[in-house]
């Protein structure tokens, strides 16, 4: 479940557990800061806050794509955050699993239910400079305070930047494309801009990182510690053993280490153009519990193969029978049916009068 706030673009998503519809009780919050020009010596120039700004927040009554739409899709809710000052994020909420389109390129795509997309269009930013840039800031953090127990980044094969984040029963992934379009406002000429992603971590403990020498740490960071792998380092993500056939993951519990977790994007200057930054962005929040992927969380999969209480209980059932079947074969003679009941049988016993009887009255007998 996604919930909007109706005033400044930030959302809450919760997950659901497949089984038992149950809600999770934690959930991820993204919250957009501010827009700000940033010199290449890394000096803020100028600056708007997101958070302040004055947004229309409208949901689209048509589930279907709009004839001005990027993209082709079946059936998704349309969110729009618009701004005064010429900013307008959307979102594509999409309400089942389907395949979409990219009208541009043909590229097809296929998001599951719940899965979010979402642009961020500029209509104009007045460069001071043609070498500065422009940076979204933005925060990820959970509704429980410091449930985040790890992240990680990798680069993907489409020139994206894929960041993901587990916390207690929920796990987060995304991409965040380092490319924008650009349309020219007086020539119309379509064109493309680098983006640069920045990923850093507010953790609950301090911790001391060495930085890598070419990294540019952002002047008006809050976090302190660059997200360039793994955080923190050692996590369980990184010594999990997938089981292939059946789909799950092996994952430990984590002590929670993240307070928040911050994302920059540098956009390359784009002066005198119209931004449509697109990034494909696809949340894909699961509950960790057995209902969502038919696993057991964590080590506590039953397997009878390499259960020793299992196999003893079952060598020790044979012993039994073996047993059980020695003992009614003895008891079946005549030997052992005097051991075992303390007398002779009955055919046994008529024997033996029958000899005696012949002893002492040899024409006559007892029982015919």
């Amino acid at each position: 479940m996604i919930v909007f706030n109706t005033t400044v673009p930030a959302l809450e998503y919760y997950a659901r557990d497949q089984d038992t519809q149950e809600l999770s009780e934690d959930a991820f919050v993204v919250r957009f800061n501010n827009l700000t020009e940033v010199a290449p010596n890394g000096e803020i120039v100028q600056g708007v806050p997101v958070s302040g700004s004055s947004f229309s927040f409208t949901v689209s009554e048509s589930r279907q794509p709009g004839p001005q739409s990027d993209i082709l899709y079946d059936d998704a809710f349309e969110v729009t955050y618009n701004s005064t000052i010429g900013i307008k994020i959307i979102f594509l909420v999409f309400t089942k699993e389907q395949t979409i389109v990219e009208v541009e390129t043909n590229k097809t795509t296929q998001v599951k239910q719940g899965s979010i997309k979402y642009s961020m269009i500029i209509d104009f930013w007045p460069f001071i400079t043609d070498q500065n840039q422009l940076q979204l800031s933005s925060n990820i953090t959970t509704l429980k305070k410091n449930s985040i127990t790890e992240c990680t980044t990798e680069q993907t094969e489409n020139d994206a930047v894929s960041i993901s984040c587990e916390a207690e029963g929920l796990i987060g992934s995304f991409d965040l494309l380092q490319r924008a379009s650009t349309v020219n406002v007086f020539t119309r000429e379509p064109s493309s801009v680098k983006a640069d992603i920045v990923v850093l971590v507010c953790p609950i403990k301090a911790q001391n990182t060495q930085l890598p020498d070419d990294f540019k740490f952002p002047r008006d960071a809050v976090c302190s510690i660059p997200l360039l792998d793994q955080f923190p380092e050692g996590s369980s993500s990184s010594s999990s053993n997938s089981d292939s056939s059946s789909g799950c993951s092996d994952t430990r519990e984590n002590t929670p280490a993240i307070d928040v977790l911050e994302v920059r994007i540098h956009v390359h200057n784009f002066m005198n153009s119209a931004l449509d930054y697109d990034p494909e962005i696809s949340v894909l929040f699961g509950s960790s519990g057995s209902g969502s992927s038919g696993c057991s969380s964590g080590d506590n999969r039953y397997s009878f193969v390499s259960d020793y209480i299992f196999w003893v209980s079952v060598g020790c059932a044979v012993v039994a029978l073996c047993f059980i079947l020695l003992v009614l074969l003895i008891a079946s003679t005549r030997k052992g049916a005097r051991f075992f009941r303390g007398r002779a049988g009955m055919k046994t016993m008529v024997d033996s009068l029958n000899r005696r009887s012949k002893l002492s009255t040899p024409n006559a007998q007892l029982f015919a």
